[in-house]
């Protein structure tokens, strides 16, 4: 299932890059979690371990997740600083 436009990223304010299912643990049910690209890859290892699905913006099964990247789209008069917040790039140390 494709994600929606007005969808939010549950890590932050983003545009989620994909739709990650998480699954049952315990006493917890399966849950579906939206990500952005930059927590998409940091979480992309323990994804794995869970073996998580994991689907793209389109709704499409994602097999490298370290490897999802997505382009900021401006949006309107927006400036230049809430464009680089919105992408949620990462940063280098």
């Amino acid at each position: 299932m494709p994600i929606g436009a007005a969808t939010r990223a549950c890590c932050c304010p983003s545009q989620p890059a994909a739709r990650v299912v998480l699954p049952p643990s315990g006493d917890r049910d399966a849950q579906e979690i939206f990500l952005c690209a930059h927590h998409l890859r940091a979480s992309a290892a323990r994804l794995r371990q869970l073996g998580a699905p994991i689907y793209d913006e389109r709704g499409l099964p994602v097999t490298a997740p370290e490897k999802i990247f997505v382009a900021v789209r401006p949006r309107g008069n927006a400036d230049h600083d809430a464009q680089k917040e919105a992408a949620c790039a990462p940063t280098t140390s």
